[in-house]
């Protein structure tokens, strides 16, 4: 799954743009084909006004639709320690893309 062609240039750029400390894949949903349809990341970042999300969103494009969930690395640090928490499955089950 992360060697799709568009999932590795959408994180390449947020990586070139953004500089974050990580990038996890942690969702990717297929067609018949098994061709990538969607997918969601987390990106650890410095995000000290809360707009890097939205920031994301500008300047990165894709021909297939994509999330993006934006964690401080405190926030990250922090809640992905916590059991049957979101950001511990994606520390568990995603897939490090950067970092």
């Amino acid at each position: 799954m992360q060697d799709n062609a568009l999932i590795q240039q959408v994180c390449n750029e947020i990586v070139g743009q953004f500089h974050p400390e990580k990038i996890i894949l942690f969702s990717c949903k297929f067609d018949l084909e098994n061709e990538v349809t969607s997918f969601k990341l987390v990106v650890v970042a410095e995000n000290e006004d809360g707009s890097l999300e939205h920031d994301i969103y500008l300047a990165v494009d894709c021909d297939i639709p994509y999330d993006v969930v934006v964690y401080t690395p405190a926030s990250w640090a922090q809640l992905r320690e916590i059991p049957h928490s979101f950001a511990n499955r994606v520390d568990q089950t995603g897939v490090v893309l950067y970092g």
